[in-house]
């Protein structure tokens, strides 16, 4: 881990003289726009498989018993078992994803403009070798696969009445893109992103945590397997090394998007300040 820092002190440095503009707003929303519906289009379109989904929802959970770590039908009987639990985990899961990952995006965008760029990239990175994966490895979640999951925004019946299989909702989802979790992807962006640029306060204490409840959600709800977070994990470690790599070899050596995420978290930001 060690190996992917460059010298703290020499980008910060070297980004002290620089002057970064903030990217033309219009344009970022319209890029993160036509992104997502293009993300979505793809996604939605890949070829279901069923059988070789739940072919694979069957492989994925042997490997966890071999391993010990088949935690998600106790954690979904649990939650299945207490309907108010269970409706504030449906919501957080129907929500959560989208409002706090675009919240941080636009909090970086105005406060931390130097770093909007590379914190842009390592996510919109994440979500494309996702959308990879989910083309490469059909998997039908927990509650798809007939193993004795509970599918608990099928029993909450979220904003009265959307489920899974309600024709609004299945026509603009995949059912089985569950390898890896977006949801916990997004989730370790976003700890990291805080961890990186937020001053010392709440929001850095709460911010490990936020992966932590994300990784129960899903796994309660019966949407992913722990494989799932473990992929999601790889995935974001993957493109930030990427990402650290390719800017320790550009002109100016600076500090890729999450290279202060892998290494001193409590440092300073890239532009040499921390958020008020």
């Amino acid at each position: 881990m060690a190996t992917l820092c460059p010298d703290r002190a020499t980008a910060q440095s070297r980004s002290a003289g620089e002057s970064v503009r903030r990217p033309v707003w219009w344009r970022e929303v319209a890029l993160i726009s036509f992104g997502y519906l293009l993300y979505s289009i793809t996604r939605n379109s890949a070829p279901p498989h069923v059988a070789m989904a739940r072919h694979h929802a069957v492989a994925v959970l042997r490997v966890e018993r071999w391993l010990h770590i088949n935690i998600e039908l106790s954690l979904n009987q649990l939650l299945s078992g207490h309907h108010m639990l269970a409706a504030v985990a449906s919501y957080y899961y129907a929500t959560l994803h989208f409002v706090v990952t675009l919240g941080l995006l636009v909090w970086v965008y105005v406060h931390h403009p130097t770093a909007y760029r590379r914190a842009r990239t390592a996510l919109v990175g994440t979500t494309l070798l996702a959308l990879f994966l989910f083309w490469a490895y059909p998997l039908a979640p927990p509650r798809l696969s007939s193993m004795g999951f509970v599918d608990t925004i099928g029993t909450v019946e979220l904003w009265g009445g959307a489920t899974w299989n309600s024709p609004g909702v299945a026509s603009v989802s995949n059912q089985f893109a569950a390898m890896p979790s977006l949801h916990v992807a997004w989730a370790m962006w976003s700890a990291g992103v805080v961890l990186w640029l937020a001053a010392n306060g709440p929001m850095r204490r709460i911010a490990p945590w936020y992966p932590v409840l994300t990784c129960a959600v899903v796994l309660a709800t019966a949407n992913h397997f722990v494989l799932d977070a473990v992929g999601a994990v790889a995935v974001l470690y993957a493109v930030v090394a990427a990402q650290t790599l390719v800017a320790r070899q550009g002109a100016d050596h600076t500090m890729g998007s999450a290279g202060a995420w892998l290494c001193d978290t409590a440092g300073a930001a890239p532009d040499g300040r921390r958020a008020s």
